[in-house]
Formats: structure tokens, C-alpha cells, sequence
């Protein structure tokens, strides 16, 4: 960490004996980085001038006196902002550090231990950005091996990026824009489940780190700030909202946070809710990038699928689904294969007069089998061609798949539930209406209101 104040802009233009803009470099791409593996090859950094003269301008770097900053300079590296520079430590860095020690440049280990204590409270709040990264490959003409140098920005105080109005609306207009998709979702009504409280706000998963990192006012403010007001992409969600295909698995989850929170009769006022999917595409699309929101399959349907249904003859995969001998990604959707058969099979609904053909998309195998068998009765045998032919996707990349198209070539589809989620909805049909109404309001829930909501809560609250 000590190498984070290792290697300054300023130091290196005021000091290098020679410029960097007028060096040649013959760099050439090392062949290893080329090709796509899962392991990162990390290598000494150095600054290469002239090949002729590389050693005598290593030894010349190492040897340099060291400047100290001045008044101003430390100023505004704590109040204002600092610059870091982030590479693997070498014998020359450790030459450095020990000329650094020498002068006391380097402040007392306790002064350390405070400066990277912040750091870390700083790199969590999302106060530290990449500014830029220099990669540096192999030279062949010399046996240095050059590494990446990551240029860091810590803004502190009330150094803020400005704010881009239009970061508000981005997502937004792109959600709007897809006309045909988002009708489609909202004519389906297929039922997904969640769990709210008692304002019927989601239930979501909070990291401990958040708890301590941000608990102050401050922090709360600032975090909103970047993610809603400056386009605040480089944030990776924090926060986790499930919602579940199956609602026996739904009901399992709604029993472990009882258990695990040992919530009390009079606190216990969370719910298990049901809506639609097209509820859940809308807030993935259109909540803070700092929520990731999950369909969680369902868990029963995926295990016969792996260890029964796909040894089927009449199962084939999509060739862009990703599954193995004991996984399968996603919620499981089953599409009859019309193969090289001029047949189509799909429902007809009528709606505003007119006749509009959707496509059936089974979740579940019995269900497509239950369709075709009925299918078959209705119909003569020798229509139908030959048996039951099914191509197993999943759901989120299919919807991710209709979203792209345009509106010429998006299809019509109905997403067909299983026979129990079909039930579990039925038996709630007397507080359905109510549900999506509610369900609606917390989607234009002003995020604002949640958040001042909250601050206020952990105020009052003797937990963080």
C-alpha cells in the first residue's frame, strides 16, 4: 500500500532526464496477452527510453534526489484531491522507499496506518475512480518486463465530479423506447413473487461493509449524489432484490429471514407479494445502478431439468445457453421446435378486435407436454408432424434478446406459468387488483423519499 505515494505526474515530468513525449519506444504486444485465459500475468513496471540507453537511465532514476512537497502541495493533497499511482512493488521501489525513510518523507507508522484506513473508508464510499491505465507489454530487445500502471484520482472534501442532469433520464428514455417489448410484458401478467414490508417496500440484501462504511449522513448523501446525479456507472451494485419464479421457493426465503433475524411477532410485518414479471423489468431498468436486482429460477425445475430432462431424445439447448453436467443457467423456458415444418403452434387472443398470434413459452416441461397432448387431441394427428420437439433458453436472456430487436422482428409471446404458481395466484385472486396497484406506487416511489426514510430510521435506531 506504501507504493500508492511511490510515483507522482509532477515528479516524473519535473525529473526524468529526458522527455517523455520525445521517447521512442519499440514496444510489441506480448503474444501471452493475446490469447484468452483466466489468469492475469503480472510483470515488473519500468520506464523505457531509448533501448541503447535503458540501464544507465534505471540506475540515474534510482539515484535522483528526492524533492519534497511544499505547503500548498500538502494542502491540497488533504483537502482537495491526490494523485496515486498504483504498480508492483520492484528492488528499485524498495531503493525508493528506503530513500524516502531516509529523509522522513514517510510519516510514523501510526500516521500510516490512519492514511490507509481512510483510504480503504474512501475506496469503499466510491471516492477513489480510475482515472487511466498505461498498459505496457514485453519488449524483446530488452530483458525488462514492463506492467501496467493504474492512475488513481482520491477526491476529498468537496471535490465532486459535476453533475449530469441528463444521467436522470437516461435510463428512463431507453426503457420508454421499446414500446412493443414492454406491452408484450405487461399483456403476459405472469405472476413473480417477492418480499415487502409494511410500506411495501422490497426487501433487499445489504452487505455489513455498508453498515459501517456508511452510516453517517454524509456518506448517504455523497453516494446518492454519484449514482443518481453523475452517471455513477463504475459503481458495482451493493445491494441485491430477489424476486422469485416459484413461490414455494419465495416462501422458503421469507422463513429464513425469520430465522435468521429472529424478527419478533410485533416487527413481523413482511410479506410475501406477488406481480407481475413486467414489474420486475421495469425496476431493473429504471431503479439506482447500486441494486441488482436477481430472478431467482425455479429451483425444482432446474433440478429435473439437469439431472432428468435433458438425457430426453425431444430436449435440445439453445446453442448460446450456458449449462453443464450439473448446472444450467437461468429459469428454464421450453420452445417447441417447429424443426423443418411449415406448422406453427401458438394462441390466438383477441384483443381491441383484432386477432394477434403469441408464441408459448413454457416454464416448465410438464406444461409444454400438457399443452402439445391437448394440442394433439384438438387436432388431427397428422398435422402435427412427429412428436413433441422442445428447445430448452432461459428467460432473462430471451427477454434481454426481444428487448435488442426492433419492433419488426420482436415476437408476440406468452409466457406460460407452472400449474402451482397459477394456483397460488388464484387463491389470492381476491387481493390481486390491490397488490399491482401497490406494486406500482413503489415502483414511482421517489428513491429520495426511500433514502431521507431511511436516514431517519437509522437516527432513531439503536443499530446501524
Amino acid at each position: 500500500m506504501i507504493l500508492f505515494n511511490l510515483i507522482f505526474t509532477r515528479y516524473l515530468q519535473a525529473n526524468l532526464p529526458f522527455s517523455l513525449k520525445e521517447a521512442k519506444y519499440t514496444l510489441q504486444v506480448n503474444k501471452c496477452l493475446e490469447k484468452k485465459t483466466h489468469k492475469y500475468i503480472t510483470q515488473t513496471a519500468y520506464i523505457l527510453p531509448r533501448l541503447e540507453t535503458v540501464t544507465e537511465n534505471i540506475e540515474d532514476f534510482s539515484n535522483m534526489s528526492l524533492i519534497k512537497k511544499n505547503f500548498i502541495q500538502n494542502i491540497i493533497d488533504k483537502i482537495w484531491q491526490q494523485t496515486i499511482f498504483l504498480s508492483r512493488p520492484t528492488n528499485l521501489s524498495d531503493k525508493y522507499i528506503a530513500q524516502l525513510e531516509s529523509i522522513n518523507l514517510v510519516a510514523h507508522k501510526k500516521q500510516q496506518k490512519k492514511l490507509l484506513y481512510q483510504f480503504s473508508k474512501d475506496l469503499l464510499r466510491g471516492r477513489i475512480e480510475v482515472h487511466s491505465s498505461k498498459n505496457l507489454f514485453t519488449n524483446q530487445s530488452s530483458s525488462f518486463l514492463l506492467t501496467p500502471s493504474i492512475k488513481y484520482i482520491w477526491r476529498k472534501g468537496i471535490n465532486l465530479r459535476p453533475p449530469l442532469i441528463l444521467s436522470l433520464f437516461k435510463q428512463n428514455i431507453n426503457y420508454i423506447d421499446n414500446k412493443k417489448f414492454l406491452s408484450n410484458l405487461q399483456f403476459n401478467q405472469f405472476p413473480v413473487f417477492t418480499i415487502v414490508n409494511k410500506w411495501e417496500q422490497l426487501i433487499i440484501s445489504e452487505p455489513p461493509g455498508e453498515l459501517i462504511v456508511n452510516k453517517s449522513i454524509l456518506g448517504k448523501l455523497y453516494r446518492w449524489y454519484i449514482v443518481n446525479l453523475t452517471n455513477g456507472y463504475h459503481f458495482k451494485p451493493v445491494y441485491q432484490a430477489w424476486f422469485f419464479i416459484n413461490y414455494e421457493d419465495a416462501h422458503e426465503y421469507y422463513n429464513y429471514i425469520k430465522k435468521t433475524y429472529l424478527i419478533s411477532e410485533s416487527q413481523n410485518e413482511l410479506r410475501i407479494f406477488p406481480c407481475n414479471l413486467e414489474v420486475f423489468y421495469q425496476m431493473s431498468r429504471t431503479s439506482s445502478n447500486l441494486v441488482q436486482f436477481r430472478l431467482i429460477p425455479n429451483l425444482n425445475e432446474v433440478g429435473n431439468l439437469v439431472n432428468k430432462y435433458k438425457k430426453y431424445k425431444n430436449i435440445s439447448f439453445d446453442k448460446k445457453q450456458i449449462y453443464g453436467k450439473d448446472y444450467f443457467q437461468g429459469q428454464p423456458i421450453y420452445i417447441i421446435d417447429y424443426g423443418r415444418s411449415n406448422q406453427s403452434y401458438h394462441y390466438i387472443v383477441y384483443k381491441d378486435s383484432k386477432q394477434i398470434t403469441y408464441t408459448p413459452i413454457f416454464t416448465t416441461y410438464k406444461s409444454a407436454v400438457e399443452f402439445w397432448e391437448k394440442y394433439i387431441h384438438q387436432n388431427s394427428p397428422r398435422e402435427l408432424g412427429k412428436k413433441l420437439q422442445l428447445t430448452v433458453y432461459n428467460l432473462e436472456n430471451f427477454l434481454r434478446d426481444q428487448s435488442h430487436k426492433t419492433a419488426e422482428l420482436q415476437q408476440s409471446f406468452l409466457i406460460i406459468p407452472s400449474k402451482s404458481s397459477y394456483q397460488t395466484i388464484k387463491l389470492q385472486k381476491n387481493h390481486k387488483d390491490g397488490n399491482l396497484i401497490s406494486m406500482k406506487k413503489l415502483i414511482n416511489f421517489s428513491y429520495i423519499k426511500l433514502f431521507m426514510h431511511r436516514i431517519i430510521c437509522s437516527l432513531i435506531s439503536k443499530k446501524p
